[in-house]
């Protein structure tokens, strides 16, 4: 009788050996985690991020924080289940506060200490998105802050986003 069980066990474990030693292998990291929520530095806006990726190639962001903005980003390769970095080319807009600097003390309205203003971030960046959910972007790009009645036209040509967050469904 032992003997019996123990034969019915081998042979219960080789019948189900390779379904255990089957890993699933995770698929395509914007596809298994389209939503995304993040804290945003930089870039057209900083504050908290909204993202989500209707398709591998392309992202949808928006945010609200001292300033707001949106976005669109092209992820050219973000079609390939191996990659956990994609490469984007993105195009934002928002408004953004930048500080009144009086240098020489003749600005006529001491109560308004931050001008804001609509501009325009054009990144091309890299997004890492882990197994876990965890995300991460890194975007390099330009700035035009566009003229208003209150401020100048500004341009930053080499202006940075940085953003930290998770992807929980």
């Amino acid at each position: 009788m032992r003997s019996a069980v123990v034969i019915l066990t081998v042979f219960l474990f080789l019948l189900a050996a390779p379904a255990l030693s089957e890993q699933k292998r995770p698929g395509n990291p914007r596809e298994d985690s389209p939503f995304g929520v993040s804290l945003s530095l930089g870039g057209a806006a900083s504050g908290i991020t909204l993202d989500y990726f209707p398709s591998p190639m392309l992202n949808v962001e928006a945010r609200a924080g001292l300033e707001w903005g949106f976005g669109l980003s092209m992820h050219p390769f973000g079609n390939d289940d191996e990659r956990h970095w994609s490469l984007f080319l993105g195009l934002q807009g928002g408004v953004a506060p930048f500080p009144e600097i009086d240098l020489f003390g003749d600005d006529e309205n001491e109560q308004e200490e931050y001008d804001s203003q609509p501009v325009l971030f054009v990144p091309l960046g890299t997004h890492y998105i882990s197994d876990s959910g965890f995300s991460f972007e890194f975007e390099l790009g330009y700035l035009h802050g566009f003229a208003d009645d209150d401020s100048e036209a500004k341009a930053w040509p080499l202006w940075i986003g940085l953003n930290l967050g998770y992807r929980p469904f």
